[in-house]
């Protein structure tokens, strides 16, 4: 649905505004779905407020990003979305994300989960004993 897609661009744009990152277009989220990846969003009162984009491989899963609108941030929208990615697949295989080296409110935000951040490259990783874990904290 492009009016979806022009919305996730819009929450991208806002959610990562302070960090420089490229701002995602339309066809970007056109791509990740014609890709292996997938896109759930969280939505409230017939808005969406976040979403989560994650590509499955053989291996291990990989969470592109998880962005939700700067508003509704620490709201545990970020969380919620983690949670459906974890439960939904009961994913057995490690969980990989990369985090951008100053945005210490998502590696705080995974690390309180969880995942083990590496130093050098920032990415996050979920092992199976940490998704167990998240999963049994409810």
């Amino acid at each position: 649905n492009k009016f979806i897609l022009m919305n996730l661009e819009k929450i991208h744009l806002n959610a990562f505004e302070e960090f420089n990152f490229r701002n995602w277009t339309y066809s970007d989220f056109s791509d990740f779905l014609n890709s292996k990846s997938k896109i759930f969003y969280y939505e409230s009162n017939n808005k969406i407020l976040g979403f989560v984009v994650v590509n499955f491989n053989s291996d291990f899963d990989e969470i592109i990003t998880i962005a939700v609108d700067k508003i509704f941030q620490r709201k545990k929208i970020g969380k919620i979305l983690l949670e459906y990615i974890i439960n939904y697949f009961k994913s057995k295989k490690d969980l990989y994300l990369e985090v951008a080296k100053n945005n210490y409110q998502a590696i705080n935000f995974y690390k309180s989960n969880g995942a083990t951040v590496s130093r050098e490259w920032q990415i996050a990783q979920m092992n199976e004993l940490a998704i167990k874990n998240f999963i049994n904290k409810k």
